[in-house]
């Protein structure tokens, strides 16, 4: 039997942390290359849990990195310092309540990874060309989302770089461990920036030599993708306020 040219579809020949890692590798840095597995049959399905795979490591990298900052308390003190929020009310709220509220937030972040992923897979089914040729095109397309896995390095760094700022801390006099510090933490930034942009370059990528489209099919995705990202944001910022606000004064009101 033939391989397939994505190699997370060949995961169980190859193995499965080398079928994810090679699919990484070539979506990431060889876009053209990975296109050209639309001249052979590309399974949905298995785009599909590629693209589930991503979700769940960004969405853990986001949770474990928005706890080890703290930034539940964070908020908890900024919503207090408004006089939204009284910490001894805080205190009575049932675990139950707290689940709640952290299966909401978790919710709304799954919703945003899946929107920021799928969105461009509409730009890849162009009526000029045979259903089969579109069909292959949008399977493809699930893998664009693979330069994001860039996120869990950055987390790393600033992990790194944030521990060692508080082990400086404890061992003032030594201030080359601060400077190290701090220079990992703003090196996070590049993995970050990197793996945006690279989603974005793949997705247009695949979208002229997968899907065939031109120069304005290619400048559509490259525009609408990060607005549809951006406006998703602003609008979990408005709803998940929203729900925690609602949330409170149920809790409040008894």
């Amino acid at each position: 039997m033939k391989r397939a040219q994505v190699p997370w579809a060949n995961r169980r020949e190859i193995g499965r942390f080398r079928g994810f890692w090679r699919t990484f590798t070539r979506v990431t840095f060889r876009p053209r290359v990975f296109a050209r597995a639309v001249g052979q049959p590309v399974d949905l399905k298995e785009a599909k849990r590629f693209r589930r795979l991503v979700v769940i490591v960004l969405w853990l990298t986001l949770v474990v990195t928005a706890w080890g900052l703290s930034l539940p308390e964070t908020l908890i003190d900024r919503l207090d310092d408004l006089d939204l929020i009284d910490d001894v009310y805080w205190d009575r709220i049932a675990l139950g309540w707290r689940v709640a509220l952290g299966a909401i937030a978790s919710g709304l972040l799954v919703a945003w990874l899946y929107v920021c992923t799928g969105v461009h897979t509409y730009f890849f089914h162009p009526r000029a060309r045979p259903v089969e040729r579109q069909n292959r095109a949008v399977a493809l397309s699930y893998y664009a989302c693979a330069p994001l896995l860039w996120l869990p390095v950055a987390a790393g760094l600033l992990a790194v770089g944030l521990k060692l700022q508080l082990w400086s801390e404890s061992y003032p006099g030594i201030f080359e461990l601060e400077l190290v510090g701090l220079i990992i933490a703003l090196l996070s930034a590049a993995p970050l920036v990197l793996g945006v942009l690279e989603f974005w370059w793949v997705t247009s990528q695949l979208a002229v030599h997968a899907a065939g489209r031109g120069l304005g099919g290619r400048l559509a995705v490259m525009a609408v993708q990060p607005l549809v990202c951006l406006a998703s944001v602003v609008v979990a910022g408005i709803v998940l306020p929203l729900c925690v606000a609602y949330a409170w004064l149920l809790l409040t009101s008894f």
